[in-house]
This record gives C-alpha cells, sequence and structure tokens, in this order.
C-alpha cells in the first residue's frame, strides 16, 4: 500500500513538472506569436474517467468559459480540426 502510495506522488510530482514546463513554453510562443491570448492544456489518460490535469494561463472562471465554449463548438462541429503529434486529425 505505502508503494502504491509512494508511485502514485511521483506519478503526480512528474505531471505538475511537465505540466510547468509546457505551461512556459506555450506562454512564451503565444507571447510572441500572438499576444493577448491565453491558453489551457488539457492532459488524460485514456479509457480512465476523471484521470486527467491541466495547466492554464487564465483565471478560473474565464477558462472554464472558454472551456464550456469550446465544448459547444466540438459537440456542433464547428470547430478548426488540427493534426495532433500522431498525424491524427483531432
Amino acid at each position: 500500500m505505502k508503494k502504491n502510495k509512494e508511485r502514485s506522488l511521483v506519478k503526480q510530482q512528474k505531471t505538475e513538472q511537465l505540466l510547468d514546463y509546457l505551461g512556459k513554453v506555450i506562454q512564451d510562443v503565444l507571447n510572441k506569436f500572438f499576444p493577448g491570448w491565453g491558453f489551457t492544456l488539457v492532459i488524460f489518460k485514456f479509457n480512465e474517467k476523471g484521470v486527467s490535469s491541466y495547466v492554464t494561463s487564465a483565471e478560473r472562471e474565464t477558462m472554464i468559459k472558454s472551456l464550456k465554449e469550446m465544448v459547444e463548438q466540438l459537440e456542433k462541429n464547428q470547430d478548426f480540426p488540427t493534426s495532433g503529434p500522431s498525424g491524427l486529425v483531432h
């Protein structure tokens, strides 16, 4: 049981480090090419409900509003698909 908690803590720390790093990189790119833009990056584990983390440059309320707007666009197929790292169109 103790080893599982330790593994979970290490995984959480690695996730936080990854999101911190990616958040800084994304913010730097946005500042250079799209000043005034914000972002939210959500990572999740496939097929495991409730396992996700995020990093954002926005206030919580602004982020939630933006995500709700994005979900609405996605559900209506009004988004602009882009290629992900796997080359698949999302």
